[in-house]
């Protein structure tokens, strides 16, 4: 029984290990806005839009802030084909908070994940001196 529960921690730890390396590389390529910002040079994404490469970025840096918990909301006015308006209709607010609930699941889940991993960890330390 103790191989048994050993060899379970053993893959426990693995799959963990995996699952949070996974989210946190993904957290922080999704969350670095340099990477935005080339995309958005590389595809004249601005002119296209028709804003300004700042108002696009000032948008952008919003709404990563807002779904980092670091803003309460997505806010933010911009200067559109020439007239100012919000960068982010009701429809646009509304499906973010449902990506923002999506992503503060994900990192319950990574944090559980890490949880595992140590716990799994310690006890695998612990007995197999």
């Amino acid at each position: 029984m103790k191989k048994n529960r050993n060899s379970i921690c053993g893959y426990l730890v693995c799959i963990s290990a995996i699952i949070v390396m996974l989210i946190t590389a993904l957290d922080i390529v999704c969350f670095h806005s340099g990477f935005y910002e080339r995309e958005y040079e590389n595809s004249d994404r601005a002119e296209a839009l028709g804003v300004s490469d700042e108002d696009l970025m000032a948008s952008t840096d919003a709404l990563l802030d807002y779904l980092r918990g670091e803003r309460e909301d997505i806010v933010v006015d911009i200067i559109l084909r020439g007239n100012e308006r919000e960068a982010f209709n009701n429809k646009e607010k509304m499906h973010m908070e449902d990506v923002k609930k999506l992503y503060d699941h994900v990192m319950l889940a990574r944090t559980g994940c890490l949880l595992v991993l140590i716990g799994c960890f310690i006890y695998l330390a612990v007995k197999l001196k």
